[in-house]
Parts: structure tokens; C-alpha cells; sequence
């Protein structure tokens, strides 16, 4: 096992495209770090120069406490998982598990063991006789994170490995990465695009955009403090809803009309963006005039969709019995607590007592 450092590392392409900007990341010994972001972001850049397929313009990898930069992708010890599986179609499972140990000359009874042992963590040892062409989806991917894990290597990579599978098949495939976790802990990065795989397998979220990295935290810690307003939309679904406002002496008010109480002193009179996730808003006798849009039953929730009076639109979820009906005009109360404060200028995120 082994610890992954990347310290200023820059990634350009032809006339000055930068891919990789100064992108700094350490991963603990046997963590599990997953990075998430719109396409173009980065994340899967970073994968690859990581392994060693892309070379990085400058800063330093480091697996183990050693530079890698100049190792060649077989030596860095490091497994990568493609989303599209790559597997060989004229052989079998254990074929394909066993291929890379075989090159590398280890003796055949040892790879038998290796495979055997692999294809039981991934509960396929039914299938090792069978050619990826009698496998589905799912069992494919099992194959090819198979052929990663039987290299035993120091760092696990992997890139976006569910986003060809149905959404049945993903929640299933995230179960099992979890169990995975537990069994075979090994240095792992993770790219995704989903940021449910990201809040639900990952020991911390690197959040990416434009080849930078936003924020680095425990799922939740980014969830519930967003370090900035790219972070706070990306994250969460419905995205955080974010209004115009203007700080009083005890809060912040809404298109001159609303307000919504904030603890401490602050800076009064000043423009922000004030921010606070659907469960956070919900219907009142009093409060900040809307009107309902939509309404999204989605079993044990009803995501709403509601339009304040100054025209901005306001997300919710709220309990599956709410008794509301499209065009319906109500009042919304906004959790307090539960507020976030952004400049609307630079988009960081400020103290509620700015």
C-alpha cells in the first residue's frame, strides 16, 4: 500500500489549453478519494497523469513517497479501470483476470490462486469459464476491476467504471465497491461525473472545475459547507437555491421584501448571494410570496418547484402527503440555521455573520 502526493501539477495543451491547473492532492495510504465534476473539468486528466499515460507539463507525482514522474505507466505500480471494460473477447474470465500476472511471468499455479481468490471477492467464480461475450454489463465490469485487483497494486484507479451500466445496475455496483472497500483497502481514485457515487462511496470529494480543484472534504462537510458557489450548485440534487440579497442588521433581505434572520453582526447594506438547499424551504402561512410550479413525486419525496415573486425559482422537497396543486400561491419559510452566505463577486463562501 501507499500513499499519492500530486503537487502543483499543470497539464497544457497546444496553444496554452490548460487542462491541469496547479492541481495539488494528497491521498492517504488506503483512502478512498473519488474526484467529481462537470465534463471537461479535469478529473479524468488528472487520472491518466497519474498513471503515467499522459505526461504532465510540470509539478510531482508521488506514489509511496517516491517521484514518478519519469517511470514509465507499468513501472508507477498502478491499476487502472476503464469505463469501457477493454476486456480480451477471444478469452475466458479467468483468462482475462489472470492476463497481466501471467505476463510478468508469475508461475501458473500462482495465478490460478491469485484468480481464484479475486473472482470470490467479486462473488464470480461461477463465471470464470465464460468469455465477455456471455457476460452483461455488470459482470464485465466485475472482470475488469477483477484484472486490476489481482495486481495487488499500490494505487487503484478508476475512471468513471459504472457510467456504462443501467441505473439498476449502478446502485448495485456501488454496493459492491463499498464491500470492496472493506475487503481489499488499497490507495483509490475514483473519477465519476455522478456526484451520487461520489456522496456515497468516497472517504473525501475533490470537487474539480475548469482543471482546478474547488474544495476537498468528507461528503457531507461538502454538502453542508460549500466552499464556494460552483460547489454549492454542482452539489446536490436539486441543486442549493440561490437568491439575490442584501444584509441587514439582523439578516438579509429578498427582493426588498423577504427577510431571513442570521445570526451575528454584519456588514449592513451589503449585496450577497444567499444560499439554502430544498430541505431548508418549505410552505408557510407567512413568509416569502410564491407561486407553485411543478410538483415531481418521486416516492418517498415531492420535489417542488416553486416561483418567488421576483421571478426565481425555488426548489423543495417536501413530505409525499403535501397537499399542493400547480399555480397555487403560498408563502415559504427558509431555515435560518441552515443559510449560506456567498460574494457574489469572487463566489466564495462568507461566514452568515459577514
Amino acid at each position: 500500500m501507499a500513499d499519492l502526493a500530486l503537487t502543483d501539477v499543470m497539464k497544457t495543451y497546444g496553444r496554452g489549453q490548460v487542462a491541469l491547473d496547479r492541481v495539488s492532492l494528497d491521498v492517504q495510504d488506503r483512502e478512498f478519494v473519488v474526484i467529481v465534476g462537470p465534463s471537461g473539468c479535469g478529473k479524468s486528466t488528472t487520472l491518466r497523469v497519474i498513471a503515467g499515460i499522459e505526461e504532465e507539463t510540470s509539478g510531482d507525482i508521488r506514489i509511496g513517497g517516491a517521484v514518478v514522474n519519469d517511470l514509465c505507466p507499468g513501472a508507477r505500480d498502478v491499476a487502472m479501470v476503464f469505463q469501457d471494460y477493454a476486456l480480451y473477447p477471444h478469452m475466458t474470465v479467468a483468462g482475462n483476470i489472470g492476463f497481466g500476472l501471467r505476463r510478468r511471468g508469475m508461475a501458473r499455479a500462482k495465478v490460478h490462486e491469485r484468480v481464484k481468490r479475486v473472482a470470490e471477492v467479486l462473488e464470480i467464480t461461477d463465471l470464470l469459464d465464460r468469455r465477455p461475450a456471455m457476460l452483461s454489463g455488470g459482470q464485465r465490469q466485475r472482470v475488469a476491476m477483477g484484472r486490476a485487483m489481482v495486481r495487488r497494486p499500490k494505487v487503484f484507479l478508476f475512471d468513471e467504471p459504472l457510467s456504462n451500466l443501467d441505473a439498476r445496475l449502478r446502485v448495485s455496483m456501488r454496493s459492491e465497491m463499498r464491500r470492496l472497500k472493506e475487503h481489499m483497502p488499497t490507495t483509490t481514485v475514483y473519477v465519476t461525473h455522478d456526484q451520487t457515487e461520489a456522496m456515497t462511496m468516497a472517504d473525501r470529494v475533490v470537487v474539480m472545475n475548469s482543471g482546478r480543484i474547488e474544495q476537498v472534504g468528507p461528503p457531507m462537510e461538502i454538502y453542508r459547507h460549500p466552499a464556494n458557489l460552483f460547489v454549492a450548485q454542482f452539489i446536490g440534487s436539486p441543486a442549493m437555491n440561490l437568491l439575490d440579497a442584501t444584509l441587514t442588521e439582523t439578516g438579509a433581505e429578498i427582493a426588498g421584501k423577504t427577510h431571513i434572520a442570521l445570526s451575528g453582526a454584519r456588514d449592513v447594506g451589503r449585496q450577497i448571494v444567499l444560499g439554502f438547499r430544498p430541505e431548508a424551504v418549505r410552505p408557510a402561512d407567512s413568509g416569502m410570496p410564491a407561486r407553485v410550479r411543478t410538483l415531481e413525486p418521486i416516492g418517498q419525496e415531492i420535489i417542488v418547484e416553486f416561483e418567488s415573486a421576483a421571478g426565481t425559482r425555488i426548489s423543495s422537497r417536501l413530505p409525499p402527503d403535501t397537499q399542493l396543486k400547480a399555480g397555487e400561491n403560498v408563502h415559504l419559510t427558509v431555515d435560518s440555521a441552515c443559510a449560506h452566505v456567498f460574494d457574489p463577486r469572487t463566489g466564495a463562501a462568507l461566514d452568515s455573520s459577514a
